[in-house]
């Protein structure tokens, strides 16, 4: 079941990506976007009162090995 949350202060919508899924960069402000329908027609800063709901938290990406492509 997917958990709910009531913003108290006008915050950014990144802040909040960064609070509730853990990172606002590498999917998480697209996550609470997805999750939250018209979210983003609300501006740069959320009303409070706003009802969001908390998306899963979004995995690390994996880390790949550098290649040097001239050689070592």
């Amino acid at each position: 079941m997917a958990r709910k949350t009531t913003t108290t202060d006008e915050d950014r919508i990144d802040v909040i990506a960064k609070t509730l899924v853990g990172r606002e960069g590498g999917g998480g402000l697209e996550a609470v976007l997805k999750a939250n329908r018209g979210l983003a027609a609300t501006g740069l800063f959320v009303p409070a009162g706003t009802r969001l709901t908390v998306p899963d938290p979004v995995p690390a990406a994996p880390v790949l090995p550098s290649i040097n492509p001239w050689g070592d």
